[in-house]
C-alpha cells in the first residue's frame, strides 16, 4: 500500500487521540475507528508489527471504556489474528477466546453475530492447533463449521469445511480430513467465482490427504488441477507466488514452478537419517541429520531444528552413547517449549526421561515422564500416553515408589491392550510381571510373563526404537525368577525368548 496511506491513517489516529484527551464522550469512539483503521493499514506492513501491537492494543483499551461489546470482541478477534501471523500463539489463544465468548453471547439474542461468531471460533482453532492442541482445534472447528452450514454463505462454508479438514488431518484423521476437503472442493465449484486462492488451497490439501491414504488415483486428476490453477494464478498475479511460497514453508511444503506441493528436503532427510538407524548404519545417520541441523539453523527455522535434535537424540540413544543422546534431547525439549507445540513436547519429554534413567538421574527423568504423561492426557494421544505411561511405572520403580510403579503398569498394560503394537504390550506385561516380582506378589507373575513370551514368539521385524534389547532383560530376570519359584516351564519359555531377542 502507498505510504500516503499509512501516514494519512496515523495522522487521524494522532489527532483524534488528542481530541478523545479533551473531551473523551464525544472523540472516545472516534479514536476507536481511528486506531481499527490505522491496525488494518499497518497488518500489510509486516515490518512494522511493534507499532501495529500498538496501536492495536491501544484500541481494544478504547472499546473497553466504551462498553460496546460487538466493537471489542471484532477488535480482539483482529489482534488475534495479528498475533497468531507473528507466532505468539498463545496470546493470540487467550485473545480471540474473549472474543468468542462476546460473540457467542451476542448471538444468544441476534443472529446476525452468528457469522461472526463462526469466523471467530475458526480464528481459535487455528491457534489451538499450533498450539498442539488439536483434539479441541477439531471441536472448535468442526463448531464453526457447522454454523456456517446453517447459514447462506456458501463460500464460508466451504472455507469452514477447509478448515476442519485441515485440522482432521492434524489429528491423524486422514480419513475424515479427506472428506471433509472434498466436500469443501464441491462447495468451491459451486461458487460462480469458485477458482480463488483460496479453492487452490484446498485442492492442495485435499490431494496430500489422498496421497496420504493410498488413493494416488483420485489424488492424480486433483494434483494436475491445482497446478493449472497455480500457472494461472502466477501469470496473472505475481504477488501470488510469495505469499504461497510463505504460507506453505510454514508447514514444510514448497511448490515448484509447475504449482506441485512437495515436502521439503529436510523432512526427507529427517525420515532418511532414521531409516539409516534402523539398519545400524549410525555413523551414517548422525551425519545426515546433522546436515538437517545445519540446514535449519541457516532457514532460522527453530520447528526443523527441534525435530533434528530430537532425532539425534534417537540415534545417539540406539547408537548407546547415553551423554551425547542427553544433549540433543534436551535442546530438543527446549526449542519445543519455545514453540509451544506439546505434541512434540510430550515426545521429546518422554525420550529425556529415558536419556536421563540411562544416566542414573532418576528424579530429574521422573519430573520430564510425569511431564509427557500429564500432556499426553490433555492432546489425547492413545498411543504417546500407553508409552509414556509403561515408562512412567519404570520412573517410580527407579525411585524406589513401587506401589506406584505397579498402579501405574497396571495403566500401561490396559492402555496398551487398546492399541495394535504387540511390542509395545509385550513390553508392558513383563514390566507388570517385574512390579509384580519386585512386592513379592509371585501369584500374578506367572502368567503375565507367558503372556508376553507368546507374543514375543509372534514378532517378526524389529526397529531400535522398539527396545528389545530392555525387554530381552526384563524376561531373561523373569525367567530366572520363575525358576527360583519351581515355575520351571514358565522360566524356560521366558529365557528362550530372551535368547532369541538378543540374537536378533
Amino acid at each position: 500500500m502507498p505510504d500516503s496511506e499509512l501516514r494519512d491513517a496515523e495522522r487521524t489516529a494522532e489527532h483524534y487521540r488528542r481530541l478523545a484527551a479533551v473531551d473523551p464522550d464525544r472523540h472516545l469512539a472516534d479514536l476507536g475507528t481511528a486506531l481499527y483503521n490505522l491496525g488494518a493499514v499497518l497488518t500489510r506492513h509486516p515490518d512494522r508489527f511493534d507499532e501495529l501491537d500498538a496501536v492495536l492494543r491501544e484500541d481494544i483499551e478504547v472499546r473497553r471504556r466504551l462498553g460496546v461489546r460487538q466493537d471489542l470482541a471484532e477488535s480482539l478477534n483482529h489482534y488475534a489474528m495479528g498475533l497468531g501471523l507473528h507466532g505468539r500463539r498463545a496470546e493470540a489463544h487467550d485473545v480471540v477466546r474473549e472474543a468468542v465468548v462476546l460473540y457467542r453471547e451476542l448471538a444468544t439474542t441476534d443472529r446476525a453475530y452468528l457469522p461472526l461468531l463462526a469466523a471467530a471460533l475458526a480464528n481459535l482453532g487455528n491457534q489451538l492447533a499450533e498450539l498442539g492442541r488439536r483434539a479441541e482445534a477439531v471441536a472448535v472447528t468442526r463448531e464453526s463449521a457447522a454454523i456456517r452450514e446453517r447459514l447462506p454463505d456458501a463460500a464460508a462454508h466451504a472455507s469452514a469445511l477447509a478448515d476442519l479438514g485441515l485440522a482432521l488431518s492434524d489429528l491423524g484423521d486422514h480419513e475424515e480430513a479427506a472428506a471433509k476437503l472434498k466436500a469443501a472442493v464441491d462447495r468451491y465449484r459451486g461458487l460462480p467465482d469458485g477458482h480463488s486462492f483460496a479453492y487452490w488451497a484446498t485442492l492442495v490439501g485435499l490431494e496430500q490427504e489422498l496421497t496420504k491414504l493410498g488413493r494416488a488415483d483420485e489424488a492424480r486428476p486433483v494434483r494436475e488441477e491445482a497446478a493449472t490453477l497455480y500457472r494461472e494464478f502466477a501469470r496473472d498475479n505475481p504477488e501470488f507466488i510469495t505469499y504461497s511460497t510463505a504460507l506453505f514453508s510454514k508447514n514444510g511444503i514448497t511448490v515448484s514452478d509447475d504449482g506441485e506441493p512437495t515436502r521439503v528436503s529436510t523432512d526427507q532427510l529427517n525420515d532418511h537419517g532414521l531409516r539409516l538407524a534402523s539398519e545400524g548404519r549410525f555413523d551414517e545417520a548422525i551425519a545426515v541429520l546433522r546436515d538437517v541441523e545445519a540446514r535449519c539453523r541457516a532457514a532460522d527455522s527453530k520447528p526443523g531444528l527441534a525435530k533434528a535434535f530430537h532425532n539425534l537424540g534417537l540415534v545417539h540413544a540406539w547408537r548407546g552413547d547415553p551423554a551425547a543422546a542427553l544433549a540433543a534431547t534436551e535442546r530438543a525439549v527446549g526449542l519445543h517449549r519455545e514453540l509451544l507445540d506439546r505434541p512434540l513436547l510430550a515426545d521429546s519429554l518422554h525420550s529425556l526421561g529415558n536419556r536421563l534413567a540411562a544416566l542414573a538421574r532418576h528424579r530429574e527423568a521422573l519430573a520430564a515422564t510425569e511431564e509427557s504423561v500429564a500432556l499426553y492426557r490433555e492432546i489425547a494421544d492413545p498411543a504417546g500416553l500407553a508409552r509414556s505411561v509403561n515408562s512412567l511405572g519404570i520412573r517410580y520403580c527407579d525411585n524406589d515408589r513401587h506401589e506406584e510403579a505397579l498402579k501405574t503398569t497396571e495403566e500401561a498394560v490396559a492402555l496398551q491392550r487398546k492399541l495394535d503394537s504387540p511390542t509395545g504390550l509385550a513390553t508392558a506385561l513383563a514390566n507388570l510381571a517385574l512390579r509384580h516380582a519386585r512386592l513379592d506378589r509371585l501369584a500374578e507373575v506367572p502368567g503375565l510373563t507367558t503372556e508376553a513370551v507368546d507374543i514375543v514368539n509372534t514378532l517378526d521385524d524389529s526397529h531400535p526404537s522398539d527396545n528389545l534389547a530392555g525387554l530381552a532383560e526384563s524376561l531373561a530376570w523373569l525367567g530366572w525368577y520363575l525358576k527360583k519359584h519351581g515355575h520351571r516351564r514358565q522360566a524356560r519359555a521366558a529365557t528362550k525368548a530372551a535368547t532369541v531377542l538378543r540374537r536378533g
